[in-house]
Parts: C-alpha cells; structure tokens; sequence
C-alpha cells in the first residue's frame, strides 16, 4: 500500500531532509514519539558516554578452528543478543589468528556494539563481555 505526506517546507526537520522516505507516515510517528521521549529523558550522543578507545575488528582470513585445544572464542553479530554475548553459539578461531589481531581482543566489561549487518535487526545489537579468561 502506498503512502504519502505532505510537509510544508518549514516542517522541515533534522537539517532540512528531503528525501521522501524520511516523511512517510510511520515514520513520522516514530519521529513524534521520539520527541515526546527526548523532553522526558535528554538525549545524548553515544559520543559523550564512551570512557576509552572504540575499537573495530575484522574478520579473519582464516578461521577454520584447529580442534587442538588452542582454539579460541569468536564473537560475531550472531552471538549479540539483548545485551549478552551468546558464548554457547559464538565460533572458534586458532589462536594465531587471533594473535595477528591482538588490538582487538576483548578484555572483561568491553562492550561489543553491531555497527554492519544484512538488516535492521542486526545493526547496533550490543552485549557485555564477561569471560574472564
């Protein structure tokens, strides 16, 4: 079903967007709802809550697991799920894989956000890391 808006052109909002998706109905109730959130709770930028480095990983070129007993924990966005990490589904990666990546292992209370994925579910899934080892 098709849906339209009308705005006039000093409702515009967020910089003076444009695009026509930006004001489709559901949208623009999701935006109003926000607004009525925002006067309850200030908003903040994600910026002004980081204490430390933000540090973004990648995937291993090789991560088919030895099963030697070295092998170690590798989180992905499959394994985020409502603010915990799923240790149970998460993969394994040889440990000299891991070790060419070092800057990117997580040490106890690290934070792992989703910032790719194939959909909206996906994107900004968050969950603290507990491991301690």
């Amino acid at each position: 079903m098709s849906e339209s808006s009308i705005i006039k052109s000093g409702n515009l909002i967020y910089h003076n967007r444009l695009d026509a998706d930006f004001y489709k109905p559901t949208f623009l109730k999701m935006y109003r709802e926000l607004d009525k959130i925002s006067k309850k709770y200030p908003l903040v930028n994600l910026i002004d809550l980081i204490v430390c480095p933000v540090r973004t990983g990648k995937t291993p070129t090789e991560r088919e697991p030895l099963e030697d007993g070295t092998d170690i924990l590798f989180i992905k966005t499959d394994s985020v799920r409502k603010g915990f990490i799923n240790y149970g589904v998460a993969d394994l990666l040889p440990l000299k894989e891991h070790n060419k990546q070092k800057l990117t292992s997580l040490k106890y209370g690290d934070i792992v956000v989703t910032v790719v994925g194939a959909t909206h579910e996906i994107i900004a899934r968050a969950g603290l890391y507990l491991k301690k080892e």
